[in-house]
């Protein structure tokens, strides 16, 4: 391969340094120009070095990875994510980042980051316009990362149809095609995350997409879903749910 990217590496662990640069270290097409465990001299090393990919780690105690990036008012670098915070990655997606990676981090994910990286060299993108409007609280994200016992799991906004709180701070996902995810996160976590997107409290125990709804009884206050079931819309909660049917759907 003739053109090599150039890549720096920040993140507050060590360890994790040392384990990308040893699984980089061989990769065709990728040359570590740099790396560094503080945020700070991170920033003078992509000044410095120039490089073409940042493998950035988000939570840190100097600066965290988004707080980096809004130094650099025209980046020509692209970025990959490194988290092992699920939350963050919602914001990766939305900061047009080309990828993220989930620590302990994958050497095949790694690759299949790569990959994306060295398809896209050179294009264009506008990830800080995407992140000042996120950080205004504009962006509307339409994927979510579910964080389970067994692992983590990527969701369709559009495919949820409710959301319901569980015992111990647990909360379970009812999905468009019949299957239900169950997450170590409490419904609150959620309420306030889809504060901008189209779902409602309905009661302390159930949010509902509302683009999910087959129906509504102002008598008895329930809730018909696309899936079939019904749900009781808490009687504090209805003329808030009414307004916000009216200001989605009436015009």
């Amino acid at each position: 391969m003739s053109h090599s990217i150039r890549v720096i590496l920040i993140d507050d662990e060590p360890d994790c340094i040392d384990v990308l640069e040893m699984m980089l270290q061989n990769k065709e097409g990728i040359t570590v120009v740099g790396s560094t465990s503080s945020a700070i001299e991170g920033v003078h090393l992509i000044n410095e070095l120039k490089p073409e990919l940042v493998l950035l780690d988000i939570e840190m105690p100097e600066l965290n990875g988004f707080e980096i990036l809004k130094t650099f008012e025209h980046n020509a670098f692209k970025v990959i994510f490194i988290t092992g915070y699920d939350q963050y990655a919602i914001k990766a997606f939305k900061y047009s980042a080309l990828d993220y990676l989930l620590k302990p981090i994958s050497e095949k994910e790694l690759n299949r980051s790569i990959e994306r990286v060295q398809e896209f060299l050179g294009t264009e993108d506008n990830r800080i316009e995407h992140f000042q409007e996120l950080d205004r609280g504009r962006v509307i994200f339409d994927k979510i990362i579910i964080s389970s016992k067994t692992g983590f799991r990527t969701l369709s906004l559009d495919k949820i149809v409710s959301i319901e709180s569980k015992p111990g701070n647990y909360a379970l996902f009812y999905m468009l095609d019949g299957r239900q995810y169950l997450c170590t996160k409490p419904l609150k976590y959620y309420d306030d995350l889809f504060s901008k997107n189209s779902f409602f409290r309905i009661h302390r125990s159930h949010m509902i997409n509302l683009n999910h709804i087959s129906g509504y009884d102002n008598h008895s206050g329930h809730v018909l879903l696309t899936d079939h079931r019904q749900l009781e819309v808490a009687h504090r909660r209805r003329h808030k749910f009414n307004e916000a049917i009216r200001n989605r759907f009436v015009h």
